[in-house]
């Protein structure tokens, strides 16, 4: 029976082969010049997303051992001359969520001249436009 090997054999190369060859290596050439900038691209992009959870952990970080978050709120200003504070009230719930005592220059009662139709000048003390 017969034996059968597979060995390494030289073989020339043709001119139209070495061409098909070289071809191959500037289409390869090109591909990794475009793999190297996609990696690139890839690496920055990557970069910026492990800052931008790098900078939510230490987000995070601050409110667990401040124990609190702070929130932006729509609030009406409030003046309670009674009180002489400033009352910021939620506009969704109602609720006062932050006072502070007036200025002096915010305790000062406005005064603002009021006309009627038919009649003179009345003058109106209290608060009001902020006219003096």
């Amino acid at each position: 029976m017969p034996e059968y090997e597979i060995i390494p054999v030289k073989h020339e190369l043709t001119g139209e082969e070495k061409k098909a060859i070289a071809d191959s290596i500037v289409k390869k050439v090109l591909k990794v010049k475009e793999l190297e900038e996609e990696k690139k691209e890839f690496d920055k992009a990557r970069g910026e997303e492990i800052k931008g959870e790098q900078a939510v952990i230490r987000s995070l970080s601050a409110q667990y051992d401040q124990g609190f978050v702070t929130d932006k709120k729509r609030c009406e200003v409030r003046r309670n001359f009674e009180t002489k504070n400033i009352e910021y009230v939620d506009t969704e719930t109602g609720e006062v969520v932050k006072e502070r005592t007036m200025t002096p220059e915010e305790c000062q009662m406005s005064f603002t001249v009021v006309r009627d139709k038919e009649s003179s000048p009345v003058a109106h003390i209290g608060p009001g436009t902020g006219e003096r």
